[in-house]
This record gives structure tokens, sequence and C-alpha cells, in this order.
């Protein structure tokens, strides 16, 4: 193996792009809709940062595919997002024992009141607790840990096919 210098990374950065740190803190996530995994990350303790769920995403699909490198392929092209069924088969097999939701964040207030982007109308989260607000609302306070926040959503908004259980 050839030895890596000072003057063959300069050599390197003549022919790669490469990207600033300021620009690379600017992008969500390694593979595309992760919000699944970074759910998985977050109850299983890994934190929520995009290298923990792509972690778990790598995992499974390198199970799933045969190899790491066909599932890096698969996660580079289809993103890291997950059909329900299938979804719901990890969280059980892994026995995760947490509630993680699936939102259609165009039909929930709190998502569109604060122009809150997902990158598609289904996003997953965690329930945390249901509980009656001072106004005496049924509410849902869930924690996203796409974006690190807690949101109050009224039982009513949901009621309305807004929110599906993955577990």
């Amino acid at each position: 193996m050839p030895k890596l210098t000072k003057k063959s990374i300069e050599e390197l950065s003549r022919i790669l792009n490469v990207i600033p740190k300021e620009e690379l803190d600017m992008y969500w996530g390694m593979y595309a809709n992760d919000c699944f995994w970074r759910c998985v990350a977050y109850l299983n303790g890994a934190g929520t940062s995009e290298e923990a769920a792509a972690t778990y995403a790598l995992n499974y699909w390198s199970s799933e595919l045969g190899s790491s490198v066909a599932a890096h392929a698969f996660l580079d092209s289809n993103g890291a997002g997950m059909w329900s069924d299938a979804a719901i088969a990890y969280v059980k097999a892994n026995s995760i024992g947490h509630s993680i939701h699936r939102l259609d964040v165009d039909r929930l207030s709190v998502y569109m009141d604060n122009s809150i982007s997902i990158g598609g109308a289904w996003h997953d989260v965690i329930f945390e607790i249901s509980t009656t607000n001072d106004e005496g609302v049924d509410v849902w306070i869930f924690f996203d840990p796409q974006n690190g926040k807690r949101y109050t959503i009224p039982v009513s908004e949901l009621l309305n096919g807004a929110c599906k259980t993955i577990w």
C-alpha cells in the first residue's frame, strides 16, 4: 500500500472537489430519508447524529443484501427510508420497546406552522407522552430525533389519518 503524504493529499485536493467543513455541516443525513434510523439510534442510546443513523441503516441493509458494498450502493441510490412493514418487523425483532410513529407532516399544523421541511410527507418520530395541555386539549408529545425538537400535537389532528404506529 502506498504511503499517504501531505504532498499526495494536496495533489488529490487539486483533482477532487473538497467540500469545506462549513458547507458540509449544512447537509442533513448521510443517506436520504434517515428519520426511522435516527429514531432507532436514539432509542438504542447512540444519539441522533447522521453517523449513528447511517450505522444502523448500513448494518441492516448489509444483512439484507449480503454485503456492505451492496448496502452502500443501495443506500446511496435509494436512501435509508423504510417501508412500514419492514420498519415494524425491524422494531419487533430488535426489541426496541418504544413507540415510533410515522407522521404525515403535511397534515400537521405544528410542522406546517413552523415551515419545517422534512423532504417527504411521512416522517418518523418518537412518541413520549399523552397529556392534556393548559387549554384542556388532549395532546401527544413527540420527540423528533432528526431535528432534536419536541412537538406537542393535538390528538384531534392525529386521528384524521396523519399518524401510523410503527411500534
